[in-house]
């Protein structure tokens, strides 16, 4: 057998390998089909491109892992990577729904007829009817919606679909005082009617579905030769893209088991990572539904007012007095920045999309903090690496990274203040550390109250190791020292002006509304509800306690699988949870407790600070969600995934570093890359696929 040389077959295989995972991406992406002929070859190019370089840099582990295996008819390994092969090329086949859809073109025309010929009727949006994709305004001839159409007239236009479309959904403002007047809509040349006759206390929005004519649309691929080759080079590009992706996952994980240098840098592995996160983020800025994004304009752009703390509106429930701050800072920061730097007359981005892009880059910090951390913990730059692409892929995470929340800033502290910690824990230059420990956790308090817990269990961490190893009495003060120091003592400073004071001053960490506003009516909106809260009668639930959800049932029954669902699914005011995906998530993490079970060392004293911490901070999130539950009804109030993100690149730590403990190389390479598939599928490869018919409408 005659092996290629890495500098001739590399160039090659890398368009070719290129070509087919564009190809898998493209074809399963609905909004291909909807372009010209000229978009969509652009965009295979430009894919195409991206794709082989990513290959050619990504081919010296296969040159040297993979392909030497084959080679050397390795046979154990070779199974594996056959069955994995199986694996992928089943898995994107029985996902692909539109993979192997026929394009066609459809002709619609919508047509107003109405007596009142001095009132338009205005099309609300214009989508596919069984789905949430809306077509875009200017595939009607119109620049945006609402589309207007003038009585007794019409407007037409050509939909690019697949063979799976359904027609039609046309939603319009119903004028309540005409009666009688009707909608035509035409697909193919196949009339769909829908006549007005609504009381004139109807008012709403109507919506006429089309579907008659749907499945006659006129095929791109008309000839049967040319779409039999079509349909060749998808099965082609299906075998070929799998089998790449089998090779690839397979050295990966030989990398990460070996630890050999050489076949592929986990530095440049996490620089693409970090990249791939950006460009995921970038592409979730663009739809909406992260939480509480209008309370955090509000605070940001009252920020923008000055370089301290603004004045509170007396006729707001918003409050900037003795609150906090440090996030709304920065976002007010950056865009004062931003107005010195840009003339007056120039065209703006607007604030809010610039804070959105800086969530991302706070949460890409997060995830570069993800790989540290995890490295430090498993003694393996490719745990890390493992971390941050876990982390990369978890929806809810990068969902909140896109939008305008203080979460972002949270998760960074979070993270990195466990990484010093760590550092400490194994004895790397304590005075560092611990006072970066201290800044990290001041920071994040001063820009989200929700971190105190985190810092408060990391503190008592902190110094019952230094009592224990007697770190004190080992100071050596030099000059790298100075800085962190600095940064210490400002940020104890204002973390000590804000809840101390307001400890003092109210009683409590932060004040409520009503202890800040004159006017106590501004304090009456939903947000301010926990201030009115009547507090827990004990007597009452004991009385009562044969009727009230008890703790095991509500974990068991709801809380676990809220949080699941709440952390690689979407709950938001927008939600998308893959129950398919989420359900192995569960899996994942029972077998990953499993693990620890079998393989947790009680001399791993990093392990266990990290078991220690995960566990108090879960168990206060929980018994704070169920007191809420029994004092709000069991309604639900705050009960997010999200908020147990401070410790979720800890868990992803302790994840990866159980897996590595598995002594079994099979099972241990299996776990690997099934999660590293699991991941993908379902985070960026989830937002892709389910674009067309989820996310598309979720617009700003």
């Amino acid at each position: 057998m005659t092996f290629p040389s890495h500098k001739t077959s590399n160039f090659f295989l890398s368009l070719i390998v290129g070509a087919s995972l564009t190809a898998l991406i493209l074809f399963n992406f609905p909004l291909v089909y909807e372009q010209p002929k000229l978009g969509v070859l652009y965009s295979f190019i430009i894919l195409w491109m991206v794709f082989s370089i990513t290959v050619g840099i990504l081919y010296k582990p296969l040159y040297l892992v993979a392909f030497p295996i084959i080679k050397n008819k390795a046979w154990k390994d070779l199974f594996f990577i056959i069955a994995l092969a199986l694996f992928v090329v089943i898995a994107i086949y029985s996902a692909s729904t539109y993979y192997w859809a026929t394009p066609a073109t459809h002709q619609i025309k919508i047509c107003y007829y109405s007596d009142h010929p001095q009132q338009p009727l205005e099309i609300v949006r214009i989508a596919e009817a069984g789905g949430e994709h809306i077509y875009s305004a200017d595939l009607f001839g119109k620049p945006a919606y609402p589309i207007s159409i003038q009585a007794n007239s019409c407007i037409g236009g050509g939909l690019r679909s697949t063979s799976l479309w359904q027609g039609l959904e046309v939603v319009n403002n119903i004028d309540a005082s005409k009666t009688g007047d009707s909608l035509v809509i035409e697909v193919n040349q196949n009339s769909n009617k829908n006549i007005f006759n609504y009381q004139k206390d109807a008012l709403g929005e109507d919506t006429t579905f089309a579907n008659s004519g749907a499945d006659q649309g006129i095929p791109i691929i008309s000839s049967k030769l040319v779409n039999s080759i079509f349909v060749a080079l998808k099965w082609f590009s299906l075998i070929l893209g799998s089998t790449y992706l089998a090779l690839f996952l397979f050295a990966l994980s030989q990398s990460i088991l070996v630890q050999k240098p050489g076949a592929l840098s986990p530095k440049i592995a996490l620089i693409l990572i970090l990249i791939y996160f950006f460009v995921f983020g970038i592409f979730m800025t663009k739809i909406s539904g992260q939480p509480d994004q209008d309370t955090h304009n509000y605070f940001s752009t009252r920020f923008i007012e000055t370089w301290g703390i603004p004045k509170d509106d007396p006729a707001s429930s918003y409050f900037t007095k003795d609150n906090i701050y440090l996030y709304y800072w920065i976002n007010g920061s950056v865009i004062k920045i931003y107005n010195a730097l840009l003339p007056a007359n120039a065209t703006r981005i607007p604030n809010s999309q610039i804070w959105r892009f800086v969530s991302v880059i706070l949460s890409a910090a997060t995830i570069f903090y993800f790989y540290k951390l995890a490295k430090q913990v498993t003694n393996n730059a490719w745990g890390g690496v493992l971390a941050a692409f876990f982390g990369a892929n978890t929806l809810m995470f990068v969902f909140v990274s896109s939008g305008v929340s203080y979460d972002n800033f949270m998760s960074l502290s979070a993270a990195a203040s466990f990484y010093h910690l760590i550092k400490i824990i194994k004895k790397s230059d304590y005075i560092k550390h611990s006072a970066l420990l201290g800044v990290w956790l001041c920071a994040g308090s001063l820009a989200k109250n929700q971190i105190l817990l985190l810092a408060f269990i990391l503190f008592s961490i902190w110094l019952f190791i230094s009592i224990k190893e007697k770190l004190f009495l080992h100071l050596a003060f030099t000059r790298r020292h100075i800085a962190p120091l600095i940064l210490l003592c400002l940020f104890a400073g204002l973390f000590s002006e804000l809840y101390v004071g307001n400890l003092i001053r109210y009683k409590k960490p932060l004040p409520s509304c009503s202890q800040i506003k004159p006017d106590r009516s501004v304090c009456t909106n939903f947000s301010n509800r926990a201030q009115y809260r009547q507090e827990i009668s004990y007597e009452d639930l004991w009385q009562n306690r044969n009727s009230i959800i008890g703790p095991v049932e509500y974990a068991l029954n709801y809380w676990l699988f809220n949080a699941v669902n709440g952390i690689w699914g979407i709950i938001s005011y927008q939600t998308f949870v893959p129950k398919f995906t989420t359900s192995f998530h569960a899996l994942l993490i029972l077998w990953t407790l499993l693990c620890l079970a079998r393989y947790w060392r009680k001399q791993d004293a990093v392990m266990n600070v990290l078991m220690l911490a995960v566990a108090a901070y879960v168990i206060y999130v929980f018994g704070m969600n169920y007191k809420n539950e029994l004092r709000y009804d069991f309604r639900h109030f705050a009960v997010q995934g999200r908020y147990l993100f401070p410790i979720f690149g800890a868990f992803l730590a302790i994840m990866i570093n159980s897996f590595l403990q598995i002594r079994a190389v099979f099972i241990k390479r299996a776990t690997l890359v099934l999660s590293i598939i699991l991941y993908f599928s379902g985070g960026l490869g989830a937002f892709v696929f389910h674009y067309y018919d989820v996310f598309s409408a979720w617009t700003r």
